[in-house]
């Protein structure tokens, strides 16, 4: 039972991310690592039970559990029946540091088993990685990388036990931010956020900085700025007449949040864009 591949690197192992060797529902025997192992190292537990020991504790691993375990960290981990079954990935790469480092994942991370918060779409993710190394040997392992990318993230979520749909129908929170970027060239304030999404402003705040990383007001100015450079690109509008239809009341204010956010000034941005549209001869 349970495929595994162990592809051949080569170039693929100059991309930020790239895939060592991965399995799909196999038998997993004892693993004793004192040192820890070359890569790191994310597995699905997905039938009978068995025990993981790392960092001086001990984990109980049933279905459904999921395990990070980040390269040359020491660890032991067995089955307490024969059915124990897993998928894996093995991944290393130039990039996994700081993308790690980014979603805060700096030690072995578990995911305890959640009928909630399913781990399909992670499944998923693995079998079409493993489908792709399996079919192309030549650039296979560059279409992995990518895959790799988006199982990180997806893992992110179930681990910070984020909502797949946050942006359903049925959440105030995405109604809010539906209104925010549908009425971004307006006057907004927390008082107007709070009314429409019928939440208070200390969870309005609380759920920005959670989801977004950022204060609802910064997520709004970054939201004008976005509208804003579509606005230089593509429009003949003065820099003047674009500060005020994305909503800033003053130009200088305009001025100074398009230079902290994209380090250069809006008539600097339009030259530029209009250099790429129209090289010169």
């Amino acid at each position: 039972m349970g495929e595994m591949i162990y592809p051949i690197i080569g170039r693929a192992e100059e991309l930020p991310y790239f895939v060592g060797g991965m399995g799909l529902e196999c038998w997993q025997g004892r693993v004793e690592r004192p040192e820890g192992f070359w890569a790191h190292q994310l597995i699905v537990f997905s039938n009978g039970e068995g025990r993981l020991i790392t960092e001086g504790r001990e984990h109980r691993l049933s279905p459904g559990t999921v395990v990070f375990l980040p390269k040359l960290t020491p660890h032991c981990y067995y089955g307490k029946n024969y059915g124990w079954l897993a998928s894996w990935v093995i991944f290393d790469g130039g990039g996994v540091g700081a993308l790690l480092d980014t979603l805060g994942i700096s030690s072995c991370a578990i995911i305890e088993p959640d009928p909630e918060n399913s781990t399909d779409r992670l499944i998923r993710i693995m079998r079409r990685m493993f489908n792709v190394l399996k079919e192309d040997s030549l650039y296979g392992g560059f279409y992995a990388s990518s895959g790799l990318y988006e199982l990180l993230i997806e893992f992110h979520r179930l681990l910070k036990k984020f909502p797949s749909g946050l942006y359903g129908e049925n959440t105030r929170f995405a109604g809010l931010i539906s209104y925010i970027d549908g009425h971004c060239a307006e006057k907004i304030g927390m008082d107007t956020l709070s009314a429409v999404s019928e939440l208070s402003e200390t969870h309005i705040c609380r759920l920005f900085r959670k989801y977004f990383g950022m204060r609802p007001m910064e997520y709004l100015n970054r939201k004008r700025i976005q509208h804003a450079k579509e606005l230089l690109e593509s429009s003949a509008l003065s820099v003047e007449d674009i500060s005020r239809s994305c909503g800033f009341e003053y130009l200088s204010y305009f001025g100074k949040l398009f230079r902290r956010y994209e380090g250069l000034s809006p008539s600097e941005y339009r030259a530029l864009s209009k250099f790429k549209e129209d090289p010169p001869g």
